[in-house]
């Protein structure tokens, strides 16, 4: 298990690694929506950078990779991520993941509900995935 909370150098960026291996592994063959079918990993890449570029610590920056594996790779879990990268990240994904049994327009409806009690590092990767949408769907 990675510590996320202990944040030397080497450890850091060996974590990072990690996370970063991980959830190019968990989306290996998933594609964007866009027209240009881009692989996956080059939102995770996009939405990692912004967090980077905007000041986002380690446990940020694991989160913004590993973001959408609960909600797009099963069967990973916050368990999964908590056992691996501590509880610092789940908590940080579990801030991001929506409940996909719930109908799209419930999921975007708490969404909006629940942005104001995000964490400060959540909302940094929230504001990193939306921005890197947004960016796909110009480019697109």
């Amino acid at each position: 298990m990675s510590d996320f909370s202990a944040d030397p150098f080497s450890v850091a960026a060996a974590a990072l690694a990690q996370a970063e291996a991980f959830a190019r592994d968990r989306h290996a063959g998933q594609t964007r929506k866009g027209a240009a079918r881009e692989p996956y990993t080059v939102h995770l890449e996009a939405v990692a950078a912004f967090t980077q570029r905007h000041g986002g610590d380690t446990v940020a920056l694991a989160a913004a990779w590993l973001h959408d594996t609960v909600e797009d790779c099963p069967p990973t879990s916050l368990e999964e991520l908590a056992g691996l990268f501590g509880p610092a990240v789940a908590q940080v994904v579990g801030e991001l993941s929506d409940d996909k049994r719930l109908p799209k327009a419930e999921r975007k409806r708490l969404q909006l509900l629940h942005a104001p009690d995000r964490s400060p590092r959540a909302a940094l990767v929230k504001i990193a995935d939306k921005t890197a949408n947004v960016r796909s769907l110009a480019g697109s």
